[in-house]
Protein backbone atom coordinates (compact mmCIF):
# COMPACT_ATOMS: atom_id res chain seq x y z
CA UNK A 1 0.00 0.00 0.00
CA UNK A 2 1.35 3.41 -0.91
CA UNK A 3 1.10 6.40 1.36
CA UNK A 4 1.14 10.08 0.52
CA UNK A 5 3.93 12.56 1.16
CA UNK A 6 2.32 14.01 4.30
CA UNK A 7 1.85 10.55 5.83
CA UNK A 8 5.40 9.54 4.96
CA UNK A 9 6.82 12.72 6.49
CA UNK A 10 4.77 12.22 9.67
CA UNK A 11 5.98 8.62 9.99
CA UNK A 12 9.57 9.78 9.46
CA UNK A 13 9.18 12.44 12.16
CA UNK A 14 7.68 9.98 14.66
CA UNK A 15 10.32 7.34 13.95
CA UNK A 16 13.14 9.90 14.23
CA UNK A 17 11.79 10.95 17.64
CA UNK A 18 11.67 7.34 18.86
CA UNK A 19 15.09 6.55 17.34
CA UNK A 20 16.67 9.56 19.06
CA UNK A 21 15.26 8.29 22.37
CA UNK A 22 16.80 4.84 21.84
CA UNK A 23 13.54 2.99 21.26
CA UNK A 24 14.50 1.76 17.77
CA UNK A 25 17.57 0.00 16.41
CA UNK A 26 19.23 1.35 13.26
CA UNK A 27 17.70 -1.53 11.26
CA UNK A 28 14.21 -0.74 12.56
CA UNK A 29 14.72 2.94 11.81
CA UNK A 30 15.43 2.06 8.17
CA UNK A 31 12.05 0.33 7.65
CA UNK A 32 10.63 1.24 4.26
CA UNK A 33 7.32 -0.53 3.74
CA UNK A 34 4.03 -0.13 5.51
CA UNK A 35 4.26 -3.80 6.48
CA UNK A 36 7.58 -3.07 8.21
CA UNK A 37 6.32 0.11 9.87
CA UNK A 38 3.12 -1.19 11.50
CA UNK A 39 4.85 -3.62 13.89
CA UNK A 40 7.27 -0.88 14.93
CA UNK A 41 4.46 1.46 15.89
CA UNK A 42 2.73 -1.31 17.86
CA UNK A 43 5.78 -1.69 20.10
CA UNK A 44 6.35 2.03 20.66
CA UNK A 45 4.56 4.33 23.08
CA UNK A 46 1.37 5.55 21.43
CA UNK A 47 1.83 8.64 19.28
CA UNK A 48 -0.70 11.42 19.44
CA UNK A 49 -1.95 10.25 16.05
CA UNK A 50 -2.03 6.86 14.35
CA UNK A 51 0.80 5.98 11.96
CA UNK A 52 0.30 6.72 8.26
CA UNK A 53 -1.99 4.37 6.41
CA UNK A 54 -3.13 2.86 9.65
CA UNK A 55 -6.57 1.32 9.86
CA UNK A 56 -6.43 2.10 13.61
CA UNK A 57 -7.25 -1.49 14.57
CA UNK A 58 -3.57 -2.46 14.32
CA UNK A 59 -2.63 0.12 16.96
CA UNK A 60 -5.16 -0.82 19.60
CA UNK A 61 -4.07 -2.82 22.60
Amino acid sequence: MRVGTAEREEAARLLADHYSQGRLTPDEYEAVTLGELRPLFQDLPAPLRSPPGCCKSCCRS
